[in-house]
């Protein structure tokens, strides 16, 4: 009689069994996903921790600030987020993947240095010309302290070695790197913010302090490990660019619209509403943010899961897809009815009465950022039949309906609507993802089953 064959398994004879492994008893099967559970309660753990810290901070800093300075800092910060697609070229998972096939050591030192004069230069080159803009667009003194901050936390989002780390295995540094900076963020914004005595922008300030303090942890303990930072001469960086730039060219253009997608509403919000709108609705995206940290995880946890199932073919592909996605959903629709009960209070208790009018909108987003656990597994699953140029497309179609549905809706609706367009938005990306996942997983044995 043969044994029962589990996620991870293989017989001598054959490729994996999905139909069994789904038969497996629930006890056998939490034994061989051990690991992948210690991974996610582990990383869990710390981003938990970071994420109180920083919340503690925010809700203090917002509480402050008010609507009005909260959303200027948040028309500066969302801008910047936006810019950061350009000045880092969304290439850590080329870096990671050439990392991986580097032998010697002056190939590391060629990938480490060439990256941070790829990412230098291009976020020198915006920083000049966002420069020249502020000071032709003659703004109003008070986006002073905002920009200037603003400017600060993009450099240094720009030098981040997080791809380095993920490299070397040793991802835990990222989460106590988020520790350290969440930390610093927190005492900070309790020592120097207090009730309408800072101007906005201050926020930033702290923000780029923190995130100092963990880029200067994480480059200490990535070059630790051995590996040797030495840029090389701007010829042979600038030839490094263009190998990377053509490579990962459908990564680009994706994050490009993701960022789009997921964070060009709150700039628009700002203008065609107002900045005290905007600055309720970073309440509101403050406690998805929270819920977004750990739906990311778990996708990311599982796609090595997927790949496994790939190797005996798509259409176990599939079956892996359905088995996770099922499983996920189900959890999430029971903790979605939990959510929109607690939003009212939750949000007057941490934010205060006024940010009373983002109870909704933090309830569609949480609900928003839950779903994105479920959509996540056929995310990773089209990476992981090499279809990025599918999901591009996509995600791209969605943004277009994203930014069109947004320009209709907020002048009417104002930050409902913003909020409601997110969520639809990412109910479509799953539905899209959906069916074509099961289109090319499926369809694609036709030809080999005749």
């Amino acid at each position: 009689m043969k044994p029962v064959i589990l996620f991870g398994e293989y017989e001598k004879e054959g490729g994996l069994r999905w139909r069994s492994a789904l038969r497996a008893s629930p006890l056998r099967r939490l034994r061989t996903e051990s690991k992948v559970l210690a991974q996610f309660f582990a990383s869990g753990a710390l981003r938990f921790l970071a994420l109180g810290l920083s919340a503690l901070s925010q809700i203090w800093i917002a509480r402050c600030l008010g609507p009005s300075k909260l959303g200027v800092s948040g028309m500066v910060s969302s801008v910047v987020a936006q810019i950061l697609v350009l000045s880092t070229f969304n290439l850590d998972g080329i870096l990671v993947r050439r990392f991986k096939h580097c032998d010697a050591a002056r190939e590391k030192e060629v990938l480490i240095g060439g990256s941070l004069v790829l990412r230098g230069a291009l976020t020198l080159l915006i920083g000049l010309g966002g420069a020249v803009f502020c000071l032709f667009a003659k703004l109003p003194p008070v986006w002073s302290l905002p920009l200037s901050g603003g400017f600060a936390l993009l450099f240094l989002q720009s030098g981040q070695c997080a791809w380095l780390l993920q490299g070397q295995e040793n991802v835990p540094a990222q989460y106590r790197a988020m520790v350290l900076q969440a930390a610093i963020v927190s005492v900070l914004g309790f020592l120097f913010i207090r009730p309408a005595t800072v101007p906005a922008g201050v926020d930033l300030w702290i923000g780029a302090a923190g995130l100092l303090a963990a880029t200067v942890f994480s480059w200490h303990v990535a070059l630790r490990r051995g590996e040797t930072l030495r840029p090389r001469l701007p010829v042979g960086a600038f030839r490094f660019s263009l190998s990377l730039m053509r490579e990962g060219k459908w990564l680009f253009l994706c994050g490009v619209v993701i960022q789009v997608y997921t964070m060009f509403e709150q700039p628009m919000l700002g203008s065609l509403s107002s900045l005290a709108e905007l600055g309720r609705y970073r309440s509101a995206c403050q406690l998805g943010q929270i819920v977004q940290a750990f739906t990311l995880l778990l996708p990311a946890l599982l796609y090595p899961k997927l790949l496994t199932a790939l190797r005996d073919g798509q259409k176990a592909l599939w079956e892996a897809q359905k088995y996770y996605a099922l499983r996920v959903g189900l959890c999430v629709a029971a903790i979605i009815p939990v959510c929109w009960l607690a939003a009212p209070f939750v949000h007057h208790l941490l934010f205060g009465a006024a940010f009373d009018s983002a109870a909704i909108p933090s309830a569609l987003l949480v609900t928003s950022k839950l779903l994105v656990a479920v959509v996540g597994i056929f995310g990773w699953g089209l990476i992981a039949g090499k279809k990025d140029r599918l999901q591009f497309f996509i995600m791209s179609g969605v943004a277009l309906l994203s930014v069109t549905a947004n320009c209709l809706l907020i002048p009417r609706h104002g930050m409902r609507g913003v909020a409601w367009v997110n969520l639809l938005s990412e109910i479509l990306v799953g539905a899209a993802l959906f069916f074509a996942c099961r289109k090319q997983y499926t369809d694609s044995l036709k030809p080999s089953a005749a």
